[in-house]
């Protein structure tokens, strides 16, 4: 509620002892006169009021916002590989967000700027196909992996995952010469954790979080361990910097993070702002499951006031050994069971009222704030589809709404400079010949390497309505292929249409006619084919049992009770 500017002058009202503090000490007065009317004037926004008493308690520390980062950054990153490791719904939350954004993997859709290179777009086509060749062959391989363990495509989902879990992850370009392969391009993603400042300094204004940058704000050089500070093992640590950029403009260092505000230099785990929701949600689920363990343990309490009876603990079964009956010693459960007790003796059941009925509604209340707060809908968080086929539907396009915008700046940061460094280095070595790439500007051998990165589609929970949509923009153009087919299939339109092609080809080479989908299947003489609930044809034995029935019963002249099926007349007609 906003303050009238007479309460605010009154509020702010000198008296006595605020003369007399003016007069004897004057900067004393005039900061004593400011600080009555910020806090009179900080009442206009509820937000900043500090007096009213659900706000009065809310003091935030003024600093800046990386300098908070940093200080709670490295205990952010260990609590969230924590509950990568300990909690199911943290782990859900990795895994689909992994598996929609990266899936498989990014495939490269080379798209060259032909009007700023200044050739055709035929011309622009061959060389794309080029490109897309010779990436795909060395992607798809190992060679690209400084270890040799995984292709492109799995380095990209090691990448991603670990950017989730820490919040930034860094990969090296190295330029390694080996056995196999003449391309010497390699990628070598490390973990965030290997990235700090040197002897573990304190940040300052050039060196923050292990990243030095110029009065630009730009990165210039990062440094990187030879191992992991909180490895057990007894080599040294030593720091090495890497020049974020070499000499002619290619980048030696991959950054993948999201950048949440200006001068912020190191990325913020994804489960930051849930992770007291997560642990503690947890801790109530831990909870309730071993309340209902307890609760499936049936107990029984035999109450006496006998003192002899004080303590004589229920016990089970001996085991029986040598076919010999067991014990006969103490209280048994048995079902039919009847147990004399003695007459200072009662029975009392455990009751705990477990599982707690109130469970689910308050876990889902929980997921549907933690989805809430990371942009995926509880029921894609869950993979709990139980709403109708519009309210499903809709939670899925809100959910690939952020899949896709992590997708795109995902690939502009790792896949694009992984890219670039490949097309350098093939014209460089003679393998591609891009008319004017080595010498260009830099604006140039950017249209050079335009690209698209295609990932795994969005899925469909009607195919059918999905791909009739599709169509229907497509034609009231609204849309075309090169969007509509990688968003239902994840395909590449072009690929999709040569396959096509060539399965025409062989389809035209054995004779044999592709069904066309709507339309019914017809025998030689061009009747509908029936077919039963699984698709198989129906046998037409119909003709053969009416002539054996009209010879045995002699009424071939009567009318049947139905009409005749569609082409019955015809088929009489030829016998």
């Amino acid at each position: 509620m906003s303050l009238d500017m007479k309460e605010v002058l009154k509020a702010t009202e000198r008296t006595r002892f605020d003369r007399f503090v003016e007069n004897a000490f004057p900067g004393w007065g005039l900061k004593r006169r400011q600080s009555r009317l910020q806090l009179a004037m900080s009442d206009a926004y509820a937000g900043a009021s500090r007096s009213k008493r659900s706000m009065s308690e809310y003091n935030v520390p003024r600093t800046t916002q990386t300098e908070e980062l940093e200080w709670a950054r490295e205990t952010l990153m260990t609590r969230s590989q924590d509950m990568h490791r300990n909690s199911a719904i943290a782990r859900g939350i990795f895994s689909t967000s992994t598996t929609s954004v990266v899936g498989i993997g990014l495939k490269l859709n080379a798209k060259i700027n032909d009007k700023i290179i200044g050739i055709t777009r035929e011309q622009a086509a061959v060389y794309e196909a080029e490109l897309e060749a010779w990436f795909a062959a060395w992607f798809e391989s190992c060679y690209c992996d400084l270890t040799h363990e995984q292709n492109g495509y799995s380095l990209q989902a090691l990448a991603y995952r670990n950017y989730l879990i820490d919040g930034d992850c860094f990969a090296l370009l190295p330029m390694v010469k080996r056995e196999g392969t003449e391309f010497e391009l390699c990628v070598q993603v490390i973990e965030a954790g290997r990235v700090s400042n040197p002897h573990w300094a304190m940040d300052d204004d050039k060196i923050k979080g292990g990243i030095t940058v110029d009065e630009n704000g730009r990165h210039t050089v990062t440094h990187i361990t030879n191992k992991h500070p909180w490895s057990r093992n007894d080599k040294t640590v030593e720091w090495k910097p890497y020049q974020t950029f070499s000499s002619t403009g290619r980048r030696n260092v991959l950054h993948v993070y999201e950048r949440l505000w200006p001068g912020q230099t190191r990325g913020e785990p994804l489960l930051a702002p849930v992770m007291e929701v997560l642990r503690m949600l947890s801790k109530y689920t831990e909870t309730e499951i071993m309340a209902t363990v307890l609760a499936s343990m049936f107990t029984v309490f035999i109450k006496s006031d006998s003192p002899q009876n004080a303590f004589r603990p229920m016990e089970g079964v001996p085991e029986i050994k040598d076919n010999r009956s067991p014990a006969t010693t103490g209280y048994k459960m048995a079902p039919g069971a009847m147990i004399k007790l003695a007459n200072d003796e009662d029975v009392s059941f455990a009751d705990p009222k477990r599982p707690n009925t109130g469970f689910d509604a308050f876990f889902e209340a929980m997921l549907k704030q933690i989805g809430m707060a990371l942009g995926i809908p509880y029921e894609v968080l869950t993979k709990h589809f139980t709403a109708s086929y519009s309210a499903a539907r809709a939670s899925m396009l809100e959910a690939w709404r952020t899949f896709y915008t992590r997708r795109e700046w995902f690939a502009r940061q790792f896949c694009q400079p992984i890219y670039e460094a490949f097309v350098e280095e093939a014209v460089l070595k003679g393998v591609i010949n891009l008319p004017g790439f080595a010498a260009a500007d830099a604006l140039i051998k950017q249209a050079w390497c335009g690209s698209e990165w295609v990932g795994p589609g969005k899925g469909q929970i009607d195919e059918l309505k999905e791909a009739q949509a599709a169509d229907f923009r497509i034609k009231a153009g609204l849309s075309n292929r090169a969007i509509e087919v990688p968003a239902l299939t994840g395909k590449d339109w072009e690929d999709v249409q040569q396959q096509l092609a060539r399965e025409n080809q062989v389809i035209a080479k054995l004779g044999t006619a592709p069904a066309v989908p709507g339309e019914e299947e017809v025998d030689e003489n061009g009747d509908p084919i029936e077919k039963d609930e699984e698709g198989n044809p129906v046998k037409d034995d119909e003709g053969g049992d009416e002539e054996k029935g009209d010879e045995e019963t002699g009424d071939s002249d009567k009318e049947t009770p139905f009409p005749p099926k569609k082409g019955t007349k015809e088929k009489e007609a030829k016998k």
